[in-house]
Parts: C-alpha cells; structure tokens; sequence
C-alpha cells in the first residue's frame, strides 16, 4: 500500500480538508472520493472540527500523530531544524515549570518519543527543515544538544499556517500577543487577503482575530513597556490603540518612561500609565521597632494610588502625646 494511500486509510472519516470539496462514490463501482495530494492536507482534513474544546482537538491530536508510522521518519540533528516565518511563540513559554518538565521527560528518555511534523526548505544555510507540529519539542531537544525524532511531509505555506494554528489550539493559555502576532504574520505574507478570510478559514469569529490582531500590531515601544507581551489582555488591544489615535506621543513617552523606568509594575498598573489614568507606584510598607524588639509597634503604608496610612498598634501612643503626634505631622507635611 502506498504512502497516500496508507495515510487516507488512517484519516477515513475525520472530514474533508475545507478547500477540497469531497466527491462521493455513486455506488461500489464508483469512483473514489477525491482528497488533498499531499500528506499534510489530508492530515489538515480535520481542521474545520478544531477548537470545540480541549479534549476534542487533543483527540484529534493524537489521530494526526497516529500517521507517523504511513511517511518517513527519522533522527535529524536539531541544529538543522528551525522555526517558520509563521511562528509566534514568545520566548518566556521556553521559561515555564511546565517546559522545563517536558525537557527532563526527553532527557530521561534520550529522544522526544512522540516525532515533529516538519517540511524541507532550502536556501536557509544550516537550517534544511522548519517545524510545523512539535516546537516545545524542537527547542527542548535543542536545549538538550540532541538528535530530534522528526516526520518530514511536503507543505505549502498555507499549510504550514493551518498546522501551527491547530497546534497553538492545544496549547492550555496561547496569549493574545502570540495569537495576534500569528495572524499579522499570515497577512505580511499575504496568505489571506484580509483578517475576515483568515477568520473565515480558521473558523474563527472574526471579532476575537481581530482584537488579538490589534495587540500584535502595537508600537513595540508600547508591548516593550510590559514585563512580558504575554501578560497583554485581550480586552487593553482596543483601548490601546484608541489611546494611541488620540495621543500617540503622550503613550509613547509614557512607555518609554515605563521602561526606563526599571522597576517591576504588574500588567494592570502598566496598562492604566499608558493610558495616562494613573500616576501610581508600587505598595510600599515599612515598618518601625524598637531595636532588638520582633514585632513592630507601627507600620507605614503606602498603597499603588499613593495614599499613605500610619498605624500603631495599641497602648504604644498615649492620649495625651496625640497634639505632639499631630504638630510632628503637621511640621512633616508643612501644614
């Protein structure tokens, strides 16, 4: 049995590929069903069925790898394998517990045991293959220094498109950021030709590309002043770049300052200086003790609007030091 024919049997039944209308046959003498020409397509039959839910696409999932042993397969250096033009995962997802888990996983078992789906390029230098299915895999064996188990298929670039989509799909939190900057890359190669025929191909309303498309598309002055672009929302892309239409130097200076500024300030706080709705600082609180004591007997606060609190604990200020209390203050304050 042929390699096509191998990989039709193992994909009866899970759908046809969106662009290749599927002919049935009129009777047992009939013809045969058309399908995609290539290994990939067929294995993208089951797009149009992706995103109903978690358990379904990781079903799915595990129906495509199941191909593996129908095309060729081997151990290639990992050097030689790199990302596509289309690849949009942020570098901090190769900075989590959870891929430092599946890297241990490889490395006690000397290989990634299940293979990357990859096509052959040329004109790349070292770089002779680019991952389509699997980049957590690549970068760990990578990481690692070892060979990586690969399934080498023909691919166009559309294809290519649809099988990293579908495996962004599986992923447990894809960011907005890495989602938008997908679909900007799609339509800088003018794989689509505009953000509805992309949604209308990924099946996807067009509404949520759209917003992910925005947060790609901020300045990089803007997406720099966050301690990650992950950490963007979906809902920030609009009022973002509302802002940025009303005043686009006012956002960028702000960002700027954000950044030079060093300091660590959590999504929200940056999102509300950009927008200029906040002149906050991060909470601070100090406490005071006599020497040698363990607990304190007054804390100083203050709080991300800026607002500070005194408090003292009980029985340490009498009732008669409280005017000597005040004119401290009042001198303090120049009141």
């Amino acid at each position: 049995m042929s390699m096509k024919d191998k990989l039709a049997a193992r994909t009866k039944g899970l759908g046809a590929f969106p662009t290749t209308p599927v002919v049935k046959a009129a009777d047992a003498g009939g013809s045969a069903a058309q399908r995609p020409r290539t290994g990939p397509g067929q294995m993208l039959a089951v797009r149009h069925l992706m995103g109903e839910s978690a358990a379904e696409t990781a079903t799915l999932r595990a129906q495509l790898e199941a191909y593996a042993d129908s095309v060729p397969s081997k151990m290639v250096d990992s050097a030689t394998v790199g990302v596509s033009a289309y690849a949009n995962r942020h570098e901090d997802e190769f900075s989590t517990p959870e891929f430092a888990s599946l890297r241990d996983q490889i490395q006690n078992a000397g290989r990634n045991v299940q293979p990357i789906m990859v096509r052959g390029v040329k004109g790349r230098g070292s770089v002779q293959f680019e991952v389509m299915f699997g980049h957590r895999r690549l970068r760990a064996c990578q990481d690692l220094g070892i060979p990586v188990w690969v399934v080498v298929v023909e691919a166009s670039d559309q294809e290519l498109f649809l099988a990293m989509d579908m495996e962004n799909r599986e992923r447990k939190n894809p960011s907005p950021f890495e989602l938008g900057e997908s679909y900007r890359r799609a339509l800088h190669n003018e794989l689509f030709p505009s953000l509805r025929a992309l949604a209308s191909r990924l099946h996807l309303d067009s509404g949520y590309v759209t917003r992910a498309y925005a947060i790609a598309t901020l300045p990089p002055e803007v997406l720099d002043a966050f301690s990650s672009r992950t950490e963007i929302q979906f809902r920030w892309g609009k009022e973002l770049s509302d802002k940025l239409q009303q005043d686009p130097e006012g956002v960028i200076k702000r960002a700027l300052e954000i950044k030079a500024a060093g300091q660590k300030y959590g999504p929200s706080d940056v999102l509300a200086r950009l927008l200029g709705h906040s002149e906050s600082t991060p909470a601070t609180e100090l406490d005071i003790r006599p020497q040698g004591a363990k607990k304190a007997i007054a804390k100083i606060k203050q709080d991300k609007s800026g607002a500070v609190t005194v408090k003292v604990v009980p029985g340490v200020i009498a009732t008669d030091k409280l005017d000597e209390l005040h004119r401290i203050l009042a001198k303090f304050l120049k009141a």
